[in-house]
């Protein structure tokens, strides 16, 4: 029994899936989302993308130039993201640290980003696997399941 087909059992095994079908539970398997989510670096040139498109990159630009921003904390933490998209040295960074998180939540009290924003731009370091990707099977089916329920 191979390692994967072992960890598909198991999962097999809970209660949701013992009286569903191997098509539906392969099915269910492929959703986005189903598995875990796992945390990485996001690429800058898609937080820069994701600003502009949101009117927040103007927005941040203009506090972080400004010569009366809301808050000197915010101003700062804004002048820290201009210099990130600007900065033709960084490819990804790391929004999960606590700094970062502290900055957004600090853009956010600022109200030069909106919660909304916050909790997009986390996402962007965010990927959803499918049940079937934590497994180590990402092109599982049906006959799959039927296998590992036969173990």
């Amino acid at each position: 029994m191979t390692a994967s087909l072992s960890k598909l059992k198991t999962e097999i095994a809970k209660p949701d899936y013992t009286m569903t079908s191997d098509s539906d539970v392969a099915t269910a398997f492929h959703v986005p989302g189903s598995g875990v989510d796992i945390q990485h670096n996001i690429n800058v040139g898609a937080l820069e993308k994701y600003l502009a498109a949101e009117g927040a990159l103007i927005t941040l630009r203009d506090e972080a130039s400004s010569v009366s921003p809301s808050s000197a904390s915010a101003a700062g933490v804004a002048q820290e993201v201009v210099a990130l998209i600007d900065s033709a040295n960084v490819g990804t960074f790391n929004i999960h640290h606590p700094r970062a998180q502290a900055g957004l939540t600090m853009l956010v009290n600022a109200s030069l980003l909106t919660a909304a924003q916050h909790i997009a731009i986390t996402a962007l370091g965010i990927t959803q696997q499918t049940i079937w990707q934590q497994i180590g099977m990402p092109n599982g089916t049906a006959d799959n399941v039927m296998r590992a329920r036969a173990l």
